[in-house]
């Protein structure tokens, strides 16, 4: 039987009255209502789903060795440490016994709109993991290997002195990545990490380029249960508009397009300084 386990991939959870308020900061798309995430983390509860540790579908990927995890898998995940993660997100897994991994980029804990120290270790107290989304929101590919090496590991020496957790795990920013990643990974002591490329893992994925599927603010609750379905149709046109988007990156750099689509989106400062 073919593997085909979702990640999901969320950014921000905000109130009704806060989404407005965030749309400078990021693709209003990221920015989920709290009332649809609660809906979706009932589904998730009311069809026997399991939320995963992220160590054991890294594990997994690993080792080949599928068949130990639980029925019905399915890895939650947050990319970027926006506050509401942990204001809005955090009770709602919690009230309906989810667990999620959350990659915080070291340079912006503290920083208008994103989480605090305090915050993180909120989540790490509920249970919850908190992973490497590097020190700074940069285009992996675009840096030297020396700079690569430094961001994969002060993000990891940071988090694990703060947090006083083990950090084995990361998420690239913008799904960016240097082509001596994933051995400058393993040199820094991660075991795994996490990609923008959409699609399910299995016996086939990279333990360093985990595949995921964004749920955005546009994501219904009917095809938020095929995604956990594993309907293959459901990405295909995402997929084919990705595909759209490496090419461009390839054509005129990663950089270039970030900066356009944030004009185009009128988003103002995504990752600002503290």
């Amino acid at each position: 039987m073919m593997v085909r386990i979702p990640v999901l991939m969320y950014h921000e959870v905000a109130e009704g009255e806060r989404l407005d308020t965030l749309r400078h900061r990021t693709h209003a798309d990221y920015i989920l209502a709290s009332g649809t995430f609660q809906d979706q983390m009932r589904y998730l509860q009311a069809n026997s789903y399991h939320s995963l540790n992220a160590n054991e579908l890294v594990q997994a990927v690993n080792t080949g060795q599928f068949a130990s995890l639980p029925p019905r898998p399915v890895l939650i995940t947050f990319d970027d440490g926006y506050a509401g993660n942990c204001e809005q997100a955090l009770p709602i897994l919690s009230q309906f016994g989810m667990k999620a991994c959350f990659f915080v980029t070291v340079d912006e804990i503290g920083a208008e709109a994103m989480m605090t120290w305090g915050q993180l270790h909120e989540l790490v107290q509920a249970g919850m993991q908190v992973q490497s989304h590097l020190v700074h929101h940069v285009m992996l590919s675009e840096l030297s290997r020396e700079e690569a090496r430094e961001e994969l590991l002060q993000s990891r020496k940071v988090l694990q002195e703060r947090l006083g957790v083990p950090v084995e795990l990361l998420s690239l920013p913008n799904g960016s990545y240097h082509r001596h990643y994933a051995a400058l990974a393993q040199e820094a002591g991660y075991c795994g990490g996490f990609s923008s490329k959409l699609g399910y893992v299995g016996a086939n994925s990279h333990p360093f380029l985990l595949e995921r599927i964004p749920v955005l603010r546009s994501t219904t609750l009917v095809r938020f249960a095929r995604i956990l379905a594993a309907d293959g149709s459901i990405l295909a046109g995402a997929k084919l508009r990705q595909r759209a988007h490496t090419l461009l990156n390839h054509l005129v750099g990663e950089s270039a397009v970030n900066r356009w689509y944030h004009r185009f989106h009128r988003i103002d400062s995504p990752h600002p300084e503290r």
